[in-house]
């Protein structure tokens, strides 16, 4: 059996440590379990995201100037 878990986030965030909590406890048992994340974090095995660095930080670079004009 293979699965997938789609997350934005890989850490931080109620869903995204109980989908981190449920891939890792299928590798433990040796199941084919993938994790994909917009954003990585965590370094952790079998995580991967379809994003190049730089338009990871081309989606952070948006939403840090959408802030700044959203407080002026």
């Amino acid at each position: 059996m293979k699965i997938l878990h789609v997350n934005t986030f890989d850490s931080g965030g109620g869903a995204a440590r109980a989908a981190m909590r449920l891939h890792e406890g299928l590798r433990h048992y040796r199941v084919d379990s993938h994790f994909v994340t917009v954003k990585p974090g965590s370094g952790r095995d079998a995580v991967s995201t379809p994003l190049r660095k730089w338009q990871i930080a081309a989606a952070f670079a948006k939403r840090h100037a959408a802030a700044k004009i959203a407080s002026l």
